[in-house]
């Protein structure tokens, strides 16, 4: 006697994790931070190996000793005129540094990286205190590519227990706070938008400048 297809006990697949979302801890990250510690060391870790030349955008102290600490040289000067001798940038858009354009993060990377040198950007999505979303990926994407840098990937960098994204509560915010005068978290909670990940924008140096 044969059984059905109808009868049969239906598999059950387990859950997973896709590739592109980066699993950072169980605990929210810390959106507002310009340098999330978890993401900021997963993204030297990922794209990066001991004794790596890592320019930093900004450089702050806590972000150049992580780098140090994992055994990667900072490179100190961003400007145009150095050589292209760098392994990875790492810059980051997020909250505390609204000086750091798209146009001037490609720039920089597009004179400084060597041939296969890597890009990477840490953004997130944020909306204004009339409620307007911004997105800075596209920019991001399309400065880089006009500085024919390669656009390789788009990673989710986001708190995870289990295979389930951990929800970020609101932050109270106060009238009058210094934070309101460059970009913010505030009015996404007034708007019912709480900030649960960081966008990870990775590109390669194609070109090899040193020859140019």
């Amino acid at each position: 006697m044969t059984v059905g297809n109808s009868a049969r006990t239906p598999r059950t697949v387990p859950a997973s994790i896709p590739s592109t979302l980066w699993a950072c801890g169980t605990t929210p990250i810390e959106a507002a931070d310009s340098w999330p510690p978890r993401v900021t060391a997963r993204a030297l870790i990922e794209y990066s190996v001991p004794g790596d030349r890592v320019l930093l955008m900004p450089a702050t102290l806590d972000t150049q000793r992580l780098v140090h600490d994992l055994d990667r040289a900072t490179v100190t000067d961003p400007g145009l005129a150095q050589p292209a001798d760098t392994d990875l940038i790492l810059a980051t858009t997020l909250p505390g540094t609204p000086d750091l354009r798209a146009p001037m993060v490609a720039e920089v990377a597009a004179s400084r990286l060597r041939a296969g040198g890597l890009l990477v950007v840490l953004a997130r999505t944020w909306r204004d205190h009339d409620g307007a979303f911004h997105d800075p990926s596209g920019d991001l994407i399309t400065q880089a590519q006009n500085t024919d840098l390669l656009y390789l990937q788009h990673l989710v960098a986001a708190p995870v227990q289990g295979t389930e994204i951990v929800p970020t509560p609101p932050e109270p915010r106060s009238a009058g706070d210094p934070a309101d005068s460059c970009v913010d978290t505030g009015p996404s909670q007034a708007f019912g938008t709480d900030i649960v990940h960081v966008d990870v924008l990775v590109f390669l140096q194609p070109h090899d400048l040193t020859t140019a």
